[in-house]
């Protein structure tokens, strides 16, 4: 089955999202860094030797020409040359011989530009690879281990130990093999001239040979002593600021501080000894390198002298001499380096390796193939005789459950509880008993069956920083595959690569009757609102939204609702946008985020400048600027005003900076704070009637200069999909002084939808939302994993301590009708939350477990 896999055939098969590009096992402890290359790359390696073979007959070239002008173009006398059957004289022979050189030089340094290229592109292909291999150990990580380890200790191991190899792993092969050729090329070349300055050029080379591996033997030690050193300080550094509590309450920051400075101290008297090793080694090898010229020049010069030698040929080996030094450095340096980053490899392998990995087979195998896959389906076993670490003396009799049961596990503290619904789940494994879907344990399932049977919901279930709709689909990520192209860039696309419109269409219709029998659909609602619609939605919605907009607004005119929201209107400034906002009276680029990035945009920077419009935001910002300044003279270090709303303590402190320096420059800068001064919610200053005048006068010149199509200005019928949506049905903003009424809002813009029949397609457009996860509550979160859970149909739900009494009473039956046939095994609070469970586990302050029928009777959907 493990020919079924991409990662695992061919080379340099990694980096696509979802698809590992390389097995742990090929990484950690079986292989060192330059097997590791070979194996990853042969193919790349291969290529890089053959264009590294082109370039050495060019480099001959180069030294064989400029002999050749010398002795015999220039030197040789002005008779005519016969090449081939053409006749030169000296001239135009000198011109055939200079260009030659040129073509040689020119074509030689472009095969070096690919090749180095082609090497760069490799090292980040295997550094690629070797971070994903890292990353497969990750995911096959024990549980232990997985509580044991700092997730930022895992982060700085993956990316900040290893990147230094990157650059080095491309050129690993073909390094050595190119310099060592360039430097037999000048090497062969000098001897061709003589044997003798052949002899003095490579004279300091096995003494150099000899004593810089020996001297970069204690700098690879010093290496590694310098990354375990700070591998301990980051921890140190984690877990001061894990417990900073303990410290402060027990006077303890002093020993902390103190200790800290002596980690830091041997970390520097490391790096001390390794720069004194360093550049020990450099005087070395200059020393060295120094000496053969000196040997060089007066051997060759005697040969001159002594008529031995041509001059032509001597400036020839000069020139070789000269660059035999390059070839030969960076040999010297690749022996110091493979030393180095065999040692930074070896090094971050070990980190990576634990004795007890989960089986790779287990972790990485398909749901439907392998000894350990296949369907989990049937009854749930549960025998706990000795549990996991922090389980509180967990331990449960034998008790076996059949399909569509529904249990409830009442007592225990937290610990024993949750361990129990870890245990059920297959997320922990007991010492000594056995969890069993289907007669399969748990412990040995693969991974994708037991996740496409089980569902689990914790108290804080995980949230993607994804978009909503992937969210909901995590569940169903062990059915996928990666498709052709290998490129999983949705979770979609892992999920069903080959899926047509309908299946789409299906799987989203699916989504959102679970959220709604969750309900999570006005969740779903108040995140569209928020979002601006495409254009495609636009036009599509259009006739709807505009009898909504109709409908709402008269709703806003309403007394309960009249001062709830500051409209638009094209007379007056609306105290709830910014004063940009305002200017233009439109929001022309869909594509800009915020005033700043509308700031960015060549064609409105143009309008702002020619109404003079710029100028006016300037003396805004100037005007803000100025009372920040004052604040923050009053406060101190400005920390009072870390509480101003839409405003962060940095851009403060710059904007009062930028009083001290006024430059013409500056006046940029000064419209930018203007453009985001928002007059409801920044009361430091007021817009004065001059002002407002002015703005209102700025405002009829731009709307001259914007208005072209693809422009909604905000006090036109029709959708403008520049606003966000909810803005857009109000016709305005809901007003900051009436914070308290604003759900009062909400609850009529949602009633409204219901009544249009626009709620579910106003929930899809939900679904797309990112960045969402803040404005969520718990409940909403716990919704989120619940939906999650049910959109692969488990055959098994557990609830781990999620939702209280009054909304999984409102869930129970609801459960049941999505999850037809499921074991549902849930945390209930109380024995009234137990009372319509089949079977009641009930767990005592000892730990002792044991599961019995529950004694209420059962409630039936419907």
């Amino acid at each position: 089955m493990r020919a079924e896999w991409p990662w695992r055939r061919g080379e340099d098969r990694a980096g696509t999202p979802g698809q590992p590009g390389l097995r742990g096992e090929a990484v950690i402890g079986q292989v060192s860094l330059l097997r590791f290359v070979w194996v990853r790359s042969w193919r790349s390696q291969i290529g890089i030797l053959a264009l590294s073979a082109l370039i050495f007959p060019l480099t001959y070239a180069t030294l064989e020409l400029p002999k050749t002008i010398i002795n015999d173009a220039i030197g040789g006398g002005p008779g005519p040359r016969q090449i081939g059957p053409f006749t030169l004289d000296q001239l135009s022979w000198l011109l055939v011989l200079a260009g030659a050189l040129f073509l040689c030089v020119l074509t030689a340094n472009l095969l070096k530009w690919r090749l180095n290229v082609w090497i760069g592109e490799t090292g980040d292909r295997l550094l690629r690879s070797l971070r994903v291999g890292f990353l497969a150990q990750i995911l096959r990580f024990p549980a232990a281990r997985l509580k044991r380890e700092r997730p930022g200790d895992l982060v700085q191991r993956l990316m900040g130990e290893v990147e230094p190899l990157g650059g080095f792993m491309g050129g690993v092969i073909a390094t050595p093999v190119f310099e060592a050729g360039l430097l037999l090329i000048y090497a062969g070349f000098v001897f061709a001239q003589s044997v003798w300055l052949g002899l003095a050029t490579i004279a300091m080379f096995p003494l150099q040979a000899w004593l810089v591996p020996l001297l970069q033997a204690r700098i690879v030690e010093l290496n590694r002593l310098r990354a375990r050193r700070a591998r301990e300080t980051a921890e140190f550094v984690s877990e001061t600021v894990e417990q900073i509590g303990e410290t402060r309450v027990n006077g303890a920051s002093g020993w902390r501080l103190s200790e800290g400075q002596g980690k830091l101290r041997a970390i520097g008297a490391v790096r001390e000894a390794l720069l004194r090793r360093k550049y020990f080694i450099k005087g070395v090898n200059n020393v060295l390198n120094q000496l053969s010229p000196v040997m060089f020049y007066a051997l060759g010069g005697w040969l001159v002298i002594d008529g031995q030698l041509e001059i032509g040929s001597l400036v020839a080996v000069v020139a070789a001499q000269r660059e035999m030094a390059g070839p030969w450095k960076a040999l010297l340096t690749f022996v110091q380096h493979v030393y180095d980053f065999g040692s930074r490899f070896a090094f971050a392998s070990q980190s990576f390796a634990d004795a007890e990995l989960v089986a790779d087979e287990r972790v990485f195998g398909p749901a439907d193939a392998g000894p350990l896959a296949g369907p989990l389906a049937g009854p749930l076993v549960l025998e706990i005789q000795e549990a996991a670490p922090g389980a509180d003396a967990l331990s449960l009799a034998r008790a076996e459950f059949a399909p569509g049961s529904r249990i409830a596990v009442l007592g225990g503290s937290d610990g024993a509880a949750g361990a129990l619904m870890a245990a059920a789940a297959g997320l922990e494994v007991p010492l000594r008993g056995e969890v069993s879907l289907g007669g399969r344990a748990l412990e040995s399932a693969n991974l994708a069956a037991l996740g496409a049977a089980v569902g689990y919901v914790g108290q804080e279930p995980a949230i993607l920083s994804r978009t909503l709709e992937e969210n909901l689909l995590f569940g169903l990520l062990s059915t996928g595959r990666p498709g052709q192209a290998g490129d999983v860039r949705t979770l979609r696309d892992w999920i069903d690569p080959d899926a047509g419109p309908e299946a789409a269409e299906a799987r989203t219709a699916l989504l959102l009757d679970l959220a709604d029998g969750a309900g999570l659909t006005p969740d779903l609602v108040r995140l569209a609102l928020g979002c601006r619609l495409t254009e495609e939605q636009a036009r599509l919605f259009r006739p709807a939204l505009l009898s909504l907009r109709g409908s709402l607004q008269d709703t806003m005119a309403e007394a309960a609702y009249r001062d709830l929201v500051e409209p638009w209107r094209i007379g007056a400034v609306n105290a709830e946008a910014s004063i940009l906002e305002n200017l233009l009276f439109c929001w022309p680029d869909r594509e800009a985020a915020d005033e700043a990035a509308l700031l960015a945009s060549p064609k409105i920077a143009r309008a702002l400048r020619r109404t003079g419009a710029e100028r006016f935001l300037a003396e805004i910002g100037r005007e803000l600027a100025t009372a920040f300044r004052e604040v923050v003279e009053a406060a101190g270090d400005g920390a009072a005003l870390q509480g101003l709303e839409g405003w962060r303590h940095g851009d403060l402190l710059m904007a009062a900076e930028l009083l001290q320096r006024p430059s013409r420059a500056d006046r940029r800068a000064f419209a930018a704070i203007g453009a985001r001064f928002v007059p409801a919610r920044d009361p430091l200053i007021a817009l004065d009637m001059a002002q407002t005048e002015r703005l209102l006068d700025l405002r009829a010149a731009l709307r001259d200069a914007l208005d072209e199509p693809g422009v909604h200005f905000f006090d036109t019928d029709g959708v403008d999909p520049s606003q966000s949506l909810f803005d857009g049905l109000l016709g305005g903003r809901r007003r900051r002084s009436r914070r308290v009424a604003w759900d009062r809002i909400d609850d009529a813009v949602q009633g409204a939808l219901r009544t249009e029949g626009l709620e579910r397609a106003i929930a899809t457009i939900g679904l797309g939302t990112r960045g969402f996860a803040e404005a969520l509550s718990a409940v909403a979160r716990q919704r989120i994993g619940l939906v999650r859970a049910l959109a692969k149909g488990p055959r098994l739900l557990v609830l781990d301590h999620v939702f209280g009494r009054a909304e999984h009473a409102r869930l129970r039956d609801w459960m049941m009708d999505a999850a037809p046939g499921a074991i549902i095994l849930y945390a209930a609070v109380d024995e009234a939350a137990a009372e319509d469970a089949d079977m009641v586990i009930r767990i005592e302050a000892t730990g002792e477990a044991a599961a019995h029928p529950a004694s209420g009777p059962r409630r039936t959907s419907g």
